[in-house]
């Protein structure tokens, strides 16, 4: 299991008469003393998002080039959406993606060679002064790779963030996002090679503290994921 990140949390202090009312015990449960993210076992349910390369091949063979410009790469899915909120997983998020594919191209099934997908599974805990962990967060970076426009490319689709677990504990609330700020060309004009950078963010806050903090994750058309943190 590989650790990716270790930051000890700041505390902003109610104000005075709002302290008054907690005792010292509630205090230190609401307090958050650390932060952590790690790398998982992949926990990414697979077998429901793998594609149907006949019949991708099949739509494929029928587009024609005009009006496609392989180097300019864009994302016609979401570039931003809640996954968690109120301290559970927004269900409607599991059919949320972004993509990056070519310009005047208006549905990722008239791409072709799409591979099964690539994932990773992180884990962020948070721990409060008692040293109990108050918020769990799992969650799968997941997209699919290599499809291409007759044999040109290599795109992008179904790049999404499914929380796999969400344990919050009372007192605590917990939201979070992700946002797709970037879609580029990694590779030349001839052999684009498409790259899209995940945000994830997440907010937790307690009568006692509010922070806030991200993971980014840069992903590529050869099925290549990178943690940025």
């Amino acid at each position: 299991m590989k650790k990716v990140l270790l930051v000890v949390m700041s505390t902003v202090m109610i104000s005075a008469i709002q302290a008054k009312a907690l005792t010292k015990a509630e205090v230190s449960h609401l307090t958050v003393e650390s932060m952590m993210i790690e790398e998982i076992p992949d926990q990414a349910p697979l077998a429901n998002k793998v594609l149907s390369d006949q019949k991708m091949n099949d739509v494929a063979g029928k587009v024609k080039g005009v009006g496609v410009i392989l180097d300019a790469i864009v994302n016609i899915g979401e570039k931003i959406w809640t996954i968690a909120d109120n301290g559970r997983p927004v269900f409607e998020s599991k059919n949320i993606s972004a993509n990056a594919i070519p310009d005047g191209i208006t549905n990722w099934q008239q791409l072709a060679g799409w591979q099964m997908p690539r994932s990773k599974s992180y884990r962020v805990s948070y721990v409060n002064l008692f040293g109990m962990t108050v918020v769990d967060f799992q969650y799968t970076v997941i997209f699919h790779y290599g499809g291409h426009f007759n044999h040109q490319g290599r795109y992008i689709q179904g790049a999404t963030v499914d929380v796999a677990n969400l344990f919050v504990a009372w007192g605590y609330s917990f939201k979070s996002t992700v946002e797709v700020p970037v879609v580029a060309n990694l590779g030349t004009v001839s052999s684009p090679v498409a790259g899209i950078q995940m945000n994830i963010h997440w907010s937790v806050d307690t009568v006692v503290v509010h922070n806030e903090s991200r993971a980014i994750y840069f992903i590529n058309g050869l099925g290549e994921l990178r943690s940025m943190n």
